[in-house]
């Protein structure tokens, strides 16, 4: 996780400044995995996800992602927005309803 600086970025959990828009990438990135990708990350936290010093957000350790087909993605969609959902909670930032965001992020009309 290096910038064009050469500065490491770091964990989300460190980074001191957490906005909505970290929140509405982090939700981008993850529906691209799942529509392009066809992954789930499986595993995802604000210990794996970089803030890099011009806002950049970069996701890592796919070691347990998982392909859309996979009985249990969904689950594991569900666990992975949950665990974000909860840290931006904490840091008083507005986020989606679990379920509405796995909509959005599956494209599934509810």
């Amino acid at each position: 996780g290096d910038d064009v600086s050469g500065i490491p970025c770091p964990v989300l959990v460190n980074s001191n400044s957490i906005t909505y828009n970290d929140y509405k990438e982090i939700i981008g990135q993850i529906s691209n995995l799942y529509q392009k990708a066809q992954l789930v990350h499986a595993d995802l936290s604000e210990y794996n996800i970089f803030k890099c010093p011009k806002g950049r957000i970069i996701l890592f350790d796919f070691g347990s992602s998982v392909n859309i087909k996979q009985p249990n993605s969904r689950q594991f969609l569900t666990r992975d927005i949950a665990n974000i959902n909860t840290f931006f909670k904490r840091r008083g930032v507005k986020v989606l309803g679990v379920e509405s965001a796995v909509h959005k992020i599956t494209g599934e009309n509810k």
